[in-house]
């Protein structure tokens, strides 16, 4: 991404801030994370059941004595996507003799389709643990509330950032990744099923783009503040 426009306006922003140099670029760092989390798109968890090969729901029943439980469970179409992707793995890892077929194979493929339905804000919450961090550098902790319902921090650290600090060259730079988004990975995504990187790219993006105008439009509102005190008037 080209950040050159946006490197340009936060030196500005720096030059005026009340804030020291680190803060401020801190302050700004985070500003990106936040809106990044909320401006990335959440995969649908109706679109990825779809996909996987559910098709609806419909009443269980107990594996041991066969009556109608008050839950309901996901019905899916027979080779469904999410079967064959199981069956894959396990022949890939152990040869044929350990794929699953009938009751067995359904519930491992409901499972697989669950785990991908809640992993639906992974991208999302990839930002988070850089956000975290960001936070402890700046004076109160940042903006009070969460960044999004949908982002959760669990299992192993997917992301991290580095702020600010102060450097004799004067030169300074905050940074954060997001290592949610190698595709293919993880323990339950099949090679190549899915390429994260793209969706985000834009919601990076539009954080950018956003805390630009913002970081404008302070600008423009204090050199208008500023003309007032001498007397101009600003339209």
């Amino acid at each position: 991404m080209d950040t050159r426009a946006f490197n340009q306006v936060l030196k500005q922003a720096v030059e005026q801030s009340s804030r020291s140099a680190t803060e401020a670029i801190n302050f700004r760092m985070f500003n990106v994370l936040l809106k990044a989390i909320r401006l990335t798109e959440k995969a649908s968890r109706e679109r990825i059941a779809w996909q996987l090969g559910q098709v609806g729901t419909k009443a269980a029943r107990s594996t041991k004595t066969g009556k109608r439980l008050k839950k309901r469970i996901g019905a899916l179409r027979e080779d469904s996507f999410a079967a064959r992707i199981i069956n894959a793995r396990r022949r890939d890892y152990a040869g044929p003799e350990y794929m699953l077929w009938g009751h067995a194979l359904e519930d491992a493929a409901r499972k697989l389709i669950q785990a991908r339905q809640r992993s639906a804000a992974f991208i999302k919450s990839g930002w988070l643990w850089g956000l975290k961090i960001i936070a402890r550098a700046i004076p109160g902790g940042g903006r009070k509330g969460g960044a999004d319902k949908d982002a959760k921090l669990y299992g192993q650290p997917k992301g991290t950032s580095l702020p600010a600090r102060f450097r004799l060259t004067k030169t300074f730079i905050a940074t954060a990744t997001n290592s949610a988004l190698i595709a293919g990975g993880g323990k339950f995504q099949s090679p190549g099923a899915h390429n994260p990187l793209p969706v985000a790219e834009a919601g990076l993006r539009a954080a950018f783009v956003t805390e630009q105008a913002e970081m404008e439009k302070h600008l423009k509102d204090k050199l208008a503040q500023a003309l007032r005190k001498v007397g101009v008037t600003v339209r």
